[in-house]
Protein backbone atom coordinates (compact mmCIF):
# COMPACT_ATOMS: atom_id res chain seq x y z
CA UNK A 1 0.00 0.00 0.00
CA UNK A 2 1.67 3.21 -1.16
CA UNK A 3 1.27 6.50 0.66
CA UNK A 4 3.06 8.54 -2.01
CA UNK A 5 -0.14 10.29 -3.16
CA UNK A 6 -0.82 11.43 0.40
CA UNK A 7 2.78 12.43 1.06
CA UNK A 8 2.87 14.48 -2.15
CA UNK A 9 0.16 16.75 -0.76
CA UNK A 10 1.01 19.76 1.39
CA UNK A 11 -1.94 19.48 3.74
CA UNK A 12 -1.22 18.11 7.15
CA UNK A 13 -1.65 18.87 10.79
CA UNK A 14 1.46 19.46 12.89
CA UNK A 15 3.16 16.13 13.40
CA UNK A 16 6.04 14.67 15.36
CA UNK A 17 7.50 11.42 14.05
CA UNK A 18 9.82 9.93 16.65
CA UNK A 19 11.42 6.51 16.91
CA UNK A 20 14.58 4.71 17.92
CA UNK A 21 17.44 4.90 15.44
CA UNK A 22 18.12 1.18 15.87
CA UNK A 23 14.53 -0.07 15.44
CA UNK A 24 14.55 -3.49 13.78
CA UNK A 25 10.84 -3.29 12.87
CA UNK A 26 10.45 0.22 11.41
CA UNK A 27 13.10 1.42 8.92
CA UNK A 28 14.60 4.84 9.65
CA UNK A 29 13.25 6.17 6.35
CA UNK A 30 9.68 5.49 7.52
CA UNK A 31 10.27 8.07 10.26
CA UNK A 32 12.48 10.45 8.29
CA UNK A 33 10.04 10.66 5.36
CA UNK A 34 8.28 13.42 7.31
CA UNK A 35 11.46 15.50 7.82
CA UNK A 36 11.21 18.78 5.97
CA UNK A 37 7.44 18.68 5.52
CA UNK A 38 5.46 21.71 6.63
CA UNK A 39 4.68 21.57 10.37
CA UNK A 40 6.48 18.26 10.77
CA UNK A 41 9.38 17.20 12.93
CA UNK A 42 11.12 13.86 12.51
CA UNK A 43 13.54 12.61 15.12
CA UNK A 44 15.44 9.40 15.64
CA UNK A 45 16.72 8.80 19.16
CA UNK A 46 20.18 7.22 18.92
CA UNK A 47 21.17 3.97 20.59
CA UNK A 48 17.62 2.74 21.09
CA UNK A 49 15.15 0.53 19.29
CA UNK A 50 11.43 0.21 18.67
CA UNK A 51 9.33 2.86 20.44
CA UNK A 52 12.55 4.32 21.88
CA UNK A 53 12.91 1.64 24.54
CA UNK A 54 14.80 1.85 26.89
CA UNK A 55 15.18 5.63 26.44
CA UNK A 56 11.47 6.24 26.80
CA UNK A 57 11.94 9.11 29.28
CA UNK A 58 13.96 11.00 26.68
CA UNK A 59 11.30 10.31 24.06
CA UNK A 60 8.52 11.53 26.35
CA UNK A 61 10.51 14.68 27.19
CA UNK A 62 10.92 15.33 23.46
CA UNK A 63 7.19 14.83 22.91
CA UNK A 64 6.29 17.22 25.74
CA UNK A 65 8.71 19.85 24.46
CA UNK A 66 7.29 19.51 20.94
CA UNK A 67 3.70 19.83 22.19
CA UNK A 68 4.61 22.91 24.22
CA UNK A 69 6.22 24.48 21.12
CA UNK A 70 2.88 24.34 19.33
CA UNK A 71 1.43 26.91 21.71
CA UNK A 72 -2.26 27.75 21.86
CA UNK A 73 -4.22 27.14 18.68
Amino acid sequence: MSLHDLLDQDINAPMLAINGADDVHVPQQDTLVFDGRRNCTAQLIPNTGHCCSPRRREAVATIIEWLASLGPR
